[in-house]
Protein backbone atom coordinates (compact mmCIF):
# COMPACT_ATOMS: atom_id res chain seq x y z
CA UNK A 1 0.00 0.00 0.00
CA UNK A 2 1.24 3.52 -0.89
CA UNK A 3 0.53 6.98 0.53
CA UNK A 4 -1.84 8.93 -1.74
CA UNK A 5 0.01 12.19 -1.09
CA UNK A 6 3.73 11.42 -1.40
CA UNK A 7 3.81 7.88 -2.79
CA UNK A 8 5.77 6.38 0.13
CA UNK A 9 5.40 2.63 0.76
CA UNK A 10 3.21 1.96 3.84
CA UNK A 11 2.42 -1.06 5.97
CA UNK A 12 -1.10 -2.45 5.89
CA UNK A 13 -1.75 -1.31 9.49
CA UNK A 14 -0.30 2.25 9.23
CA UNK A 15 -2.62 5.12 10.28
CA UNK A 16 -0.30 7.96 9.27
CA UNK A 17 2.41 8.25 6.59
CA UNK A 18 5.88 8.15 8.15
CA UNK A 19 7.27 10.40 5.39
CA UNK A 20 4.78 13.22 4.90
CA UNK A 21 2.62 12.78 8.01
CA UNK A 22 -0.71 12.58 6.13
CA UNK A 23 -3.52 10.45 7.47
CA UNK A 24 -3.74 7.13 5.67
CA UNK A 25 -6.75 6.80 3.39
CA UNK A 26 -8.14 3.35 2.87
CA UNK A 27 -10.76 2.48 0.33
CA UNK A 28 -13.13 -0.38 -0.15
CA UNK A 29 -13.63 -1.00 -3.81
CA UNK A 30 -16.76 -2.56 -5.22
CA UNK A 31 -17.15 -2.96 -8.95
CA UNK A 32 -20.66 -1.97 -10.10
CA UNK A 33 -20.48 -1.50 -13.82
CA UNK A 34 -18.02 1.40 -14.24
CA UNK A 35 -18.65 2.89 -10.79
CA UNK A 36 -16.42 2.67 -7.73
CA UNK A 37 -17.82 3.01 -4.20
CA UNK A 38 -15.16 4.33 -1.72
CA UNK A 39 -14.99 3.89 2.05
CA UNK A 40 -15.63 6.42 4.79
CA UNK A 41 -12.02 7.71 4.91
CA UNK A 42 -12.24 9.09 1.41
CA UNK A 43 -11.40 12.79 1.22
CA UNK A 44 -12.83 15.16 -1.34
CA UNK A 45 -10.74 16.23 -4.32
CA UNK A 46 -10.29 19.70 -2.79
CA UNK A 47 -8.99 18.21 0.46
CA UNK A 48 -6.56 16.08 -1.51
CA UNK A 49 -5.21 19.09 -3.35
CA UNK A 50 -4.83 20.96 -0.07
CA UNK A 51 -2.91 18.09 1.52
CA UNK A 52 -0.61 17.82 -1.50
CA UNK A 53 0.25 21.51 -1.23
CA UNK A 54 0.91 21.20 2.51
CA UNK A 55 3.22 18.21 2.07
CA UNK A 56 5.25 19.78 -0.72
CA UNK A 57 7.29 21.78 1.78
CA UNK A 58 7.86 18.73 3.97
CA UNK A 59 9.15 16.70 1.04
CA UNK A 60 11.51 19.52 0.11
CA UNK A 61 12.94 19.61 3.63
CA UNK A 62 13.35 15.83 3.65
CA UNK A 63 15.20 15.96 0.32
CA UNK A 64 17.65 18.55 1.70
CA UNK A 65 18.24 16.47 4.84
CA UNK A 66 18.87 13.34 2.74
CA UNK A 67 21.35 15.19 0.53
CA UNK A 68 23.24 16.46 3.59
CA UNK A 69 23.44 12.91 5.01
CA UNK A 70 24.97 11.64 1.75
CA UNK A 71 27.54 14.47 1.75
CA UNK A 72 28.52 13.84 5.39
CA UNK A 73 28.82 10.07 4.84
CA UNK A 74 30.99 10.60 1.77
CA UNK A 75 33.22 13.04 3.60
CA UNK A 76 33.61 10.57 6.47
CA UNK A 77 34.65 7.78 4.10
CA UNK A 78 37.13 10.07 2.34
CA UNK A 79 38.62 11.12 5.68
CA UNK A 80 39.05 7.54 6.90
CA UNK A 81 40.58 6.47 3.62
CA UNK A 82 43.10 9.29 3.61
CA UNK A 83 43.97 8.71 7.25
CA UNK A 84 44.90 5.15 6.29
CA UNK A 85 42.53 3.65 8.84
CA UNK A 86 41.03 0.21 8.26
CA UNK A 87 37.46 0.63 7.04
CA UNK A 88 34.76 -2.00 7.23
CA UNK A 89 33.40 -3.58 4.08
CA UNK A 90 29.89 -4.98 3.75
CA UNK A 91 28.15 -7.41 1.42
CA UNK A 92 31.38 -9.33 0.87
CA UNK A 93 33.30 -6.31 -0.48
CA UNK A 94 36.99 -6.23 0.36
CA UNK A 95 39.86 -3.86 -0.23
CA UNK A 96 42.07 -4.64 -3.19
CA UNK A 97 44.99 -5.45 -0.93
CA UNK A 98 42.89 -7.75 1.28
CA UNK A 99 41.72 -9.68 -1.78
CA UNK A 100 45.23 -9.95 -3.19
CA UNK A 101 46.66 -11.01 0.17
CA UNK A 102 44.02 -13.70 0.60
CA UNK A 103 45.06 -15.13 -2.76
CA UNK A 104 48.79 -14.84 -2.07
CA UNK A 105 48.36 -16.62 1.28
CA UNK A 106 46.73 -19.52 -0.57
CA UNK A 107 49.66 -19.96 -2.99
CA UNK A 108 52.63 -19.23 -0.70
CA UNK A 109 53.97 -21.42 2.08
CA UNK A 110 53.25 -20.16 5.59
CA UNK A 111 56.90 -20.66 6.59
CA UNK A 112 58.52 -19.22 3.46
CA UNK A 113 61.81 -17.61 4.38
CA UNK A 114 63.35 -16.16 1.21
CA UNK A 115 60.71 -16.08 -1.56
CA UNK A 116 57.09 -15.19 -2.28
CA UNK A 117 54.71 -15.26 -5.23
CA UNK A 118 53.01 -11.97 -6.13
CA UNK A 119 51.08 -10.89 -9.23
CA UNK A 120 52.64 -13.30 -11.73
CA UNK A 121 56.20 -13.14 -10.35
CA UNK A 122 58.22 -15.11 -7.85
CA UNK A 123 60.29 -12.68 -5.79
CA UNK A 124 63.31 -14.19 -4.06
CA UNK A 125 66.54 -13.32 -2.30
CA UNK A 126 69.75 -14.35 -4.03
CA UNK A 127 72.54 -13.49 -1.67
CA UNK A 128 72.18 -9.79 -0.91
CA UNK A 129 70.04 -9.11 -3.99
CA UNK A 130 66.28 -9.22 -4.46
CA UNK A 131 65.27 -10.73 -7.79
CA UNK A 132 62.07 -11.69 -9.52
CA UNK A 133 61.07 -14.02 -12.32
CA UNK A 134 57.84 -14.65 -14.20
CA UNK A 135 56.42 -18.04 -13.29
CA UNK A 136 55.72 -19.08 -16.88
CA UNK A 137 59.27 -18.27 -18.03
CA UNK A 138 62.56 -19.95 -17.22
CA UNK A 139 64.76 -17.00 -18.12
CA UNK A 140 64.51 -13.24 -17.95
CA UNK A 141 65.46 -12.91 -14.29
CA UNK A 142 65.32 -9.32 -13.04
CA UNK A 143 67.56 -8.03 -10.26
CA UNK A 144 65.37 -5.33 -8.77
CA UNK A 145 67.05 -4.21 -5.56
CA UNK A 146 70.29 -4.51 -3.63
CA UNK A 147 69.28 -5.53 -0.10
CA UNK A 148 72.65 -4.78 1.55
CA UNK A 149 72.00 -7.66 3.95
CA UNK A 150 71.68 -11.39 3.17
CA UNK A 151 69.37 -11.79 6.18
CA UNK A 152 67.00 -9.03 5.07
CA UNK A 153 63.25 -9.70 5.14
CA UNK A 154 60.72 -8.35 2.66
CA UNK A 155 56.98 -8.27 2.06
CA UNK A 156 54.84 -6.83 -0.74
CA UNK A 157 51.70 -4.72 -0.28
CA UNK A 158 49.82 -3.01 -3.09
CA UNK A 159 52.77 -3.56 -5.42
CA UNK A 160 55.22 -1.80 -3.08
CA UNK A 161 58.20 -3.54 -1.52
CA UNK A 162 58.77 -3.22 2.22
CA UNK A 163 62.26 -4.32 3.19
CA UNK A 164 63.73 -4.69 6.64
CA UNK A 165 67.52 -5.02 6.78
CA UNK A 166 70.53 -4.26 8.94
CA UNK A 167 72.67 -1.45 7.59
CA UNK A 168 76.27 -2.46 8.23
CA UNK A 169 77.47 1.16 8.07
CA UNK A 170 75.67 2.19 11.26
CA UNK A 171 74.39 -1.22 12.52
CA UNK A 172 70.81 0.04 12.50
CA UNK A 173 67.85 -2.07 11.43
CA UNK A 174 65.96 -0.09 8.80
CA UNK A 175 62.48 -0.52 7.36
CA UNK A 176 62.14 1.02 3.90
CA UNK A 177 59.39 1.26 1.30
CA UNK A 178 60.54 0.83 -2.30
CA UNK A 179 58.38 2.11 -5.13
CA UNK A 180 60.21 0.68 -8.11
CA UNK A 181 62.40 1.57 -9.77
CA UNK A 182 64.09 4.26 -7.64
CA UNK A 183 61.76 5.78 -5.05
CA UNK A 184 62.91 4.72 -1.56
CA UNK A 185 61.40 5.93 1.71
CA UNK A 186 62.83 5.14 5.16
CA UNK A 187 59.89 4.32 7.45
CA UNK A 188 61.77 3.32 10.59
CA UNK A 189 65.26 2.71 11.91
CA UNK A 190 66.31 1.32 15.27
CA UNK A 191 68.74 -1.00 16.99
CA UNK A 192 66.34 -3.90 17.38
CA UNK A 193 65.54 -7.03 15.39
CA UNK A 194 62.11 -7.11 13.81
CA UNK A 195 59.31 -9.06 12.14
CA UNK A 196 57.00 -7.86 9.34
CA UNK A 197 53.39 -8.79 8.64
CA UNK A 198 50.79 -7.16 6.40
CA UNK A 199 47.00 -7.27 6.70
CA UNK A 200 44.18 -4.93 5.59
CA UNK A 201 46.47 -2.31 4.04
CA UNK A 202 48.61 -2.09 7.17
CA UNK A 203 52.17 -3.14 8.00
CA UNK A 204 52.58 -4.66 11.47
CA UNK A 205 56.13 -4.04 12.59
CA UNK A 206 57.34 -6.01 15.61
CA UNK A 207 60.69 -5.08 17.11
CA UNK A 208 62.66 -6.42 20.04
CA UNK A 209 66.14 -5.95 21.43
CA UNK A 210 67.84 -9.30 21.94
CA UNK A 211 70.97 -7.96 23.58
CA UNK A 212 71.85 -9.26 27.02
CA UNK A 213 70.10 -7.52 29.93
CA UNK A 214 67.82 -5.62 27.55
CA UNK A 215 64.13 -6.45 27.65
CA UNK A 216 62.37 -4.14 25.22
CA UNK A 217 59.93 -4.96 22.46
CA UNK A 218 56.89 -3.39 20.85
CA UNK A 219 54.36 -3.63 18.02
CA UNK A 220 53.80 -0.71 15.66
CA UNK A 221 51.40 -0.26 12.79
CA UNK A 222 52.35 1.61 9.60
CA UNK A 223 49.81 2.68 7.01
CA UNK A 224 50.37 3.16 3.26
CA UNK A 225 51.23 6.82 3.75
CA UNK A 226 54.06 5.84 6.11
CA UNK A 227 52.40 7.03 9.32
CA UNK A 228 53.58 4.93 12.26
CA UNK A 229 51.52 4.29 15.39
CA UNK A 230 52.53 2.24 18.41
CA UNK A 231 50.04 -0.43 19.46
CA UNK A 232 51.59 -2.00 22.56
CA UNK A 233 54.74 -3.25 24.30
CA UNK A 234 55.58 -6.93 24.46
CA UNK A 235 55.33 -8.38 27.99
CA UNK A 236 58.43 -9.18 29.98
CA UNK A 237 57.79 -12.93 29.82
CA UNK A 238 57.93 -12.76 26.03
CA UNK A 239 61.21 -10.88 26.06
CA UNK A 240 62.68 -13.47 28.43
CA UNK A 241 61.45 -16.43 26.41
CA UNK A 242 64.16 -18.63 24.94
CA UNK A 243 62.12 -19.60 21.88
CA UNK A 244 59.43 -18.03 19.76
CA UNK A 245 57.70 -18.78 16.45
CA UNK A 246 55.49 -16.74 14.14
CA UNK A 247 52.36 -17.80 12.32
CA UNK A 248 51.33 -14.69 10.39
CA UNK A 249 49.33 -12.51 12.83
CA UNK A 250 50.35 -14.56 15.89
CA UNK A 251 53.61 -14.67 17.83
CA UNK A 252 54.03 -17.88 19.89
CA UNK A 253 56.49 -18.22 22.75
CA UNK A 254 57.39 -20.30 25.79
CA UNK A 255 56.05 -19.00 29.09
CA UNK A 256 55.47 -20.30 32.57
CA UNK A 257 52.89 -23.04 32.37
CA UNK A 258 53.13 -23.76 28.66
CA UNK A 259 53.00 -21.97 25.30
CA UNK A 260 51.36 -18.58 24.82
CA UNK A 261 50.58 -16.46 21.80
CA UNK A 262 49.94 -12.77 21.09
CA UNK A 263 47.76 -11.41 18.29
CA UNK A 264 49.85 -8.51 16.94
CA UNK A 265 46.90 -6.97 15.04
CA UNK A 266 45.05 -6.00 18.23
CA UNK A 267 45.23 -2.61 19.94
CA UNK A 268 46.22 -4.15 23.27
CA UNK A 269 48.55 -6.96 24.27
CA UNK A 270 46.51 -9.95 25.46
CA UNK A 271 48.69 -13.08 25.81
CA UNK A 272 46.68 -16.29 25.41
CA UNK A 273 47.75 -19.62 26.93
CA UNK A 274 47.26 -22.01 24.01
CA UNK A 275 49.03 -25.14 25.29
CA UNK A 276 49.03 -25.78 29.01
CA UNK A 277 51.60 -28.10 30.53
CA UNK A 278 49.86 -30.90 32.43
CA UNK A 279 50.63 -34.40 33.62
CA UNK A 280 49.45 -35.78 30.29
CA UNK A 281 50.67 -32.95 28.05
CA UNK A 282 54.28 -31.90 28.07
CA UNK A 283 55.51 -28.69 26.46
CA UNK A 284 57.35 -29.61 23.24
CA UNK A 285 60.98 -28.54 22.83
CA UNK A 286 60.37 -27.55 19.21
CA UNK A 287 57.12 -26.76 17.44
CA UNK A 288 55.45 -25.23 14.37
CA UNK A 289 52.21 -23.27 14.81
CA UNK A 290 49.72 -23.19 11.93
CA UNK A 291 45.99 -22.36 11.75
CA UNK A 292 45.18 -22.75 15.47
CA UNK A 293 47.20 -25.98 15.66
CA UNK A 294 50.63 -26.76 17.08
CA UNK A 295 52.74 -29.43 15.34
CA UNK A 296 55.64 -31.04 17.15
CA UNK A 297 57.64 -34.14 17.99
CA UNK A 298 59.70 -35.14 21.02
CA UNK A 299 63.22 -34.23 19.92
CA UNK A 300 64.76 -36.10 22.85
CA UNK A 301 63.01 -39.37 22.05
CA UNK A 302 63.88 -42.05 19.51
CA UNK A 303 60.23 -42.00 18.46
CA UNK A 304 60.00 -39.92 15.25
CA UNK A 305 56.20 -39.49 15.48
CA UNK A 306 54.76 -36.03 14.84
CA UNK A 307 51.68 -34.77 16.70
CA UNK A 308 48.99 -32.19 16.08
CA UNK A 309 47.66 -30.28 19.09
CA UNK A 310 44.35 -28.49 18.52
CA UNK A 311 44.30 -25.19 20.40
CA UNK A 312 40.51 -24.92 20.36
CA UNK A 313 39.62 -28.45 21.49
CA UNK A 314 42.82 -28.94 23.56
CA UNK A 315 43.31 -32.42 22.13
CA UNK A 316 46.24 -34.04 20.34
CA UNK A 317 46.64 -36.82 17.81
CA UNK A 318 49.34 -38.57 15.82
CA UNK A 319 49.59 -37.30 12.24
CA UNK A 320 52.91 -38.56 10.87
CA UNK A 321 54.66 -41.85 11.64
CA UNK A 322 57.44 -43.99 10.15
CA UNK A 323 54.93 -46.56 8.92
CA UNK A 324 53.25 -44.03 6.60
CA UNK A 325 56.26 -43.94 4.25
CA UNK A 326 56.46 -46.56 1.51
CA UNK A 327 60.23 -46.94 1.85
CA UNK A 328 62.67 -46.80 4.71
CA UNK A 329 64.62 -43.61 5.05
CA UNK A 330 66.33 -41.18 7.34
CA UNK A 331 64.96 -38.56 9.71
CA UNK A 332 61.80 -36.72 8.66
CA UNK A 333 60.41 -33.35 9.78
CA UNK A 334 57.62 -30.92 8.94
CA UNK A 335 59.08 -27.81 7.28
CA UNK A 336 56.22 -25.80 5.78
CA UNK A 337 52.45 -25.48 5.39
CA UNK A 338 50.01 -24.35 2.72
CA UNK A 339 46.25 -24.76 2.67
CA UNK A 340 45.29 -28.20 4.02
CA UNK A 341 48.82 -29.58 3.63
CA UNK A 342 51.95 -29.93 5.72
CA UNK A 343 55.15 -30.29 3.70
CA UNK A 344 57.64 -32.84 5.00
CA UNK A 345 61.32 -33.31 4.23
CA UNK A 346 63.03 -36.68 4.71
CA UNK A 347 66.75 -37.42 4.55
CA UNK A 348 67.93 -40.08 2.15
CA UNK A 349 69.46 -43.20 3.74
CA UNK A 350 71.63 -43.75 0.65
CA UNK A 351 72.89 -40.32 -0.45
CA UNK A 352 73.76 -37.68 2.11
CA UNK A 353 73.47 -34.97 -0.55
CA UNK A 354 69.86 -35.79 -1.40
CA UNK A 355 66.47 -36.14 0.26
CA UNK A 356 62.77 -36.16 -0.53
CA UNK A 357 59.84 -33.80 -0.05
CA UNK A 358 56.36 -35.12 0.72
CA UNK A 359 53.08 -33.44 1.46
CA UNK A 360 50.65 -34.59 4.12
CA UNK A 361 46.92 -33.87 3.84
CA UNK A 362 46.02 -32.64 7.33
CA UNK A 363 42.35 -33.55 6.83
CA UNK A 364 42.61 -37.02 5.30
CA UNK A 365 46.04 -38.11 6.56
CA UNK A 366 47.19 -39.04 3.04
CA UNK A 367 50.94 -38.76 2.44
CA UNK A 368 52.31 -38.35 -1.11
CA UNK A 369 55.75 -37.85 -2.60
CA UNK A 370 56.40 -34.47 -4.27
CA UNK A 371 60.01 -34.21 -5.42
CA UNK A 372 63.65 -34.70 -4.49
CA UNK A 373 65.40 -32.19 -2.27
CA UNK A 374 69.03 -31.12 -2.07
CA UNK A 375 71.52 -31.33 0.76
CA UNK A 376 72.20 -28.10 2.64
CA UNK A 377 69.43 -26.20 0.88
CA UNK A 378 66.41 -24.22 1.99
CA UNK A 379 63.16 -24.40 0.07
CA UNK A 380 59.91 -22.46 -0.12
CA UNK A 381 56.51 -23.02 -1.74
CA UNK A 382 55.43 -20.43 -4.33
CA UNK A 383 52.34 -21.14 -6.44
CA UNK A 384 53.12 -24.41 -8.30
CA UNK A 385 56.81 -24.28 -7.56
CA UNK A 386 59.21 -25.57 -4.96
CA UNK A 387 61.96 -22.93 -4.89
CA UNK A 388 65.38 -24.06 -3.65
CA UNK A 389 68.27 -21.87 -2.55
CA UNK A 390 71.66 -23.52 -2.13
CA UNK A 391 75.15 -22.23 -1.48
CA UNK A 392 77.83 -22.82 -4.11
CA UNK A 393 81.34 -21.67 -4.89
CA UNK A 394 80.38 -19.12 -7.53
CA UNK A 395 80.90 -15.39 -7.10
CA UNK A 396 77.39 -14.69 -5.80
CA UNK A 397 77.51 -17.75 -3.55
CA UNK A 398 73.85 -18.66 -4.05
CA UNK A 399 72.04 -20.83 -6.57
CA UNK A 400 68.27 -20.74 -7.11
CA UNK A 401 66.36 -23.70 -8.54
CA UNK A 402 62.68 -23.84 -9.51
CA UNK A 403 60.70 -27.07 -9.70
CA UNK A 404 57.20 -26.89 -11.16
CA UNK A 405 55.91 -29.99 -9.39
CA UNK A 406 52.63 -28.92 -7.75
CA UNK A 407 50.59 -27.90 -10.80
CA UNK A 408 49.02 -31.33 -11.36
CA UNK A 409 48.82 -32.44 -7.73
Amino acid sequence: MKCRHCGAQLSETAKFCGVCGSKVERETVKQDGNSTIRGENYNSEKENEKNKKNTGGKKGILSVILLLCVIVAGAGFFYCKNKGEVTSFTDGEKSKNATVKEYEDSVNGANNSFSTYYDGYIYYKKGAYLCRQKTEEYDGVETIYYLKDEDAAFIIMDGKLYINYQDKTDNLYKLIKVDLPTDVTILSQNQEESYLYTEDEMIYYCTWNSEENVEKGRVEIINKQGKKTKLFDFPKEYMQSAYYMMDRRYVYYYAEGGIKRIDITQKNCNPELVLEETKNQQVPDDFHPYNDKIYYRDVYSDDPTWYEYDIKTKTKKEILTESMFEEEGGEFRIENFRGDYAYVERDSPYDEDMGDIYRLNLKTGQLEWVTESYYDSNWDICQNYIVFTTYNDSDDGTEIKFKNVLEDM
